[in-house]
């Protein structure tokens, strides 16, 4: 497994745990770009890079007094990888579930794939 696809685990087991913010050493390109994608979802209260140290700090969000990542489920691994094309995508309803698939473009929702024509692999759902 990736190691950004690690900090999902990472982000559930601190949100299971009722942990305010999870502090991150040495955070790669695609860890951020995930941060990104969360925060603009609004699964992610904030976040901030502190150059200096190289540390990336993330603050959770709660909605209700429930954690938001209750339901995150990993889909890409080693072992498996589910591909989806374009008209799969539009085929799936993506109502109740956020799906973020790994694009030629980076990290991308389902809505976001429609909008640019694009397939990918579906690595987790929330």
């Amino acid at each position: 497994m990736s190691q950004s696809l690690k900090i999902l685990i990472t982000l559930k087991n601190a949100s299971m745990a009722r942990k305010e913010k999870v502090t991150i050493d040495k955070p790669t390109q695609s860890m951020c770009n995930i941060i990104a994608l969360l925060y603009s979802e609004g699964l992610v209260q904030s976040f901030f890079l502190e150059k200096s140290s190289n540390r990336l700090t993330i603050f959770l969000r709660y909605s209700f007094n429930k954690d938001v990542f209750r339901s995150l489920k990993l889909f890409s691994k080693s072992t498996t990888s589910s591909y989806f094309t374009y008209k799969d995508i539009c085929k799936l309803s993506n109502k109740r579930f956020l799906l973020i698939f790994s694009t030629s473009k980076g990290f991308l929702t389902s809505l976001d794939c429609k909008k640019q024509h694009l397939g990918g692999k579906l690595c987790f759902i929330c």
